[in-house]
């Protein structure tokens, strides 16, 4: 009766509620590593006997023990040591109150047998033998630790029931008590040691997981600073080449406005106007006889300002490049023409950008002479066009056409020619038959085009000409 009564004192201990048990908890106040020559001993102190698991690991060599209902004081979490065989022991804590678990983790530079572990009263010790050296002997401890004598309980129990009466039913009872306690506290190790290694993969996921996003942030972020850097290399790009076109600009204007200077000085000193454009005059030649002028055609009579022609469509992206080779004026029958030659059937734009203004525009046009730019004056004719002033806009050439009074006008494409024929004005009187000198501002369009004009070179000063009758050109170009 009696033994019963203890073995049910014992099994109430074994199942009492957690909160109980983790007032009890095994305080580990020390861990320390020594080097014993051909072994290495890890001591691990506590407040009471250890109980605990042991398991190994592999890539890298790790040895893990578990001490359950366990915890730290006082002990650092690393302890690196690197001497060739032991790298890093590592104090863990996991859990809480009753289910608080101390693990110690041994992580090895090299490959080792598995350690031999004995417990002494409080202390757990783990031996390591060094690679090469023999091995450790299991030594027994003097006096058997509580749990050791538990486990051999159940192999005693049935000897001292058959030859000790009620004495030996007494220890068997004892003994069932103490299995038991120790197969809950198994199961228990079992359940906390899942727990752990269920938590530990939920952490390696959840690190994996920060480490993606911060990799993807990093990669949009270098994505951003490179499409800075190109919007800013652009925007750089785009205001340089700005820069440069209005520089250009002031440029043409500049020239132009010198070469106009120029021509009015010239001619104020000769006494009448002449052609700016004109390039200095070659070598006396013999030319072939003119051809008889053509019959004069019948010009209708002036009714109203007919429609300005709608704007050639701009050249589009890509269409080939041009090289100018001509430009120049000319009187036809009831008609003064300001033509242009290219190398190429030219591609245009014609629009009217002031009050008696007609600008041609041809883009992609390359000008190699600087006569090419230069204005033409030809308000002495009997013409509307006062003056033909060419000039560059970066790849494109562009003539304006000053009018003297607005009036119709007709565009036309013969081969490589552009021509605007401009009507004369009803008061204007007759012009000279086409292909004399005096008909035409810039030479015949089948003569090749003229020489570049030396600027640098001063100018011989020209007999003072006869002023010519109203209306009539000047005997320079007769």
């Amino acid at each position: 009766m009696r033994a019963r009564l203890f073995s049910l004192a014992v099994l109430a201990a074994a199942t009492l509620p957690g909160a109980a048990r983790a007032q009890d908890l095994n305080v580990i106040t020390s861990v320390a590593l020594k080097d014993e020559g051909s072994t290495i001993t890890l001591s691990v102190k506590g407040s009471k006997a250890p109980n605990f698991t042991t398991f190994s690991m592999a890539d890298p060599p790790r040895f893990v023990i578990d001490l359950s209902e366990s915890r730290f004081e006082g002990v650092p979490e690393d302890i690196v040591v690197q001497d060739g065989i032991v790298n890093v022991v590592k104090n863990l804590s996991y859990g809480s109150a009753a289910t608080s678990i101390a693990r110690i983790m041994i992580a090895f530079q090299v490959d080792v047998e598995p350690p031999d572990v004995q417990t002494n009263g409080t202390i757990l010790l783990v031996r390591v033998a060094k690679p090469g050296a023999p091995a450790v002997a299991a030594a027994r401890p003097a006096a058997p630790a509580p749990q050791a004598a538990a486990e051999s309980a159940p192999a005693s129990a049935p000897a001292a029931t058959s030859t000790g009466g009620g004495g030996g039913g007494a220890a068997a009872a004892g003994a069932v008590g103490v299995t038991a306690a120790a197969a809950e506290k198994d199961r228990q190790a079992k359940e906390q040691a899942e727990a752990q290694a269920r938590a530990d993969e939920q952490r390696k996921a959840e690190e994996a997981a920060a480490a993606a996003a911060a990799a993807k942030a990093e990669q949009d972020r270098k994505a951003r600073e490179d499409a800075d850097a190109q919007a800013k290399a652009k925007a750089a790009a785009d205001e340089q080449a700005r820069l440069e076109a209005e520089a250009i600009q002031r440029e043409q204007a500049e020239a132009r406005a010198r070469d106009e200077a120029e021509a009015r000085k010239t001619a104020e000193k000769e006494g009448g106007t002449k052609v700016a454009a004109a390039a200095p005059a070659a070598p006396a030649r013999e030319e072939p006889p003119p051809p008889p002028p053509a019959p004069a055609e019948p010009v209708a009579p002036v009714q109203a300002p007919a429609p300005t022609p709608a704007p050639t469509a701009r050249l589009e992206a890509g269409a080939p490049s041009a090289q100018l080779r001509e430009i120049g004026f000319r009187q036809l029958p009831g008609a003064s023409r300001v033509f242009v030659r290219t190398s190429v059937t030219p591609r245009f734009t014609v629009q009217d950008v002031g009050q008696n203004t007609i600008r041609v525009e041809m883009e992609n046009t390359r000008v190699s002479r600087k006569n090419d730019t230069r204005f033409l004056d030809t308000s002495f004719f009997s013409s509307a066009v006062a003056m033909v002033s060419p000039s560059r806009r970066g790849s494109t050439y562009v003539v304006d056409i000053k009018l003297r009074e607005k009036v119709p006008y007709q565009q036309k494409i013969e081969g490589d020619m552009l021509a605007l024929d401009f009507e004369r004005p009803a008061r204007a009187p007759a012009a000279p038959p086409s292909g004399s000198a005096a008909g035409d501002a810039a030479g015949p369009d089948t003569g090749p085009a003229p020489g570049p004009r030396d600027d640098t070179a001063p100018a011989a000063a020209p007999a003072e000409p006869a002023r010519p009758a109203e209306g009539e050109p000047p005997p320079s170009l007769k």
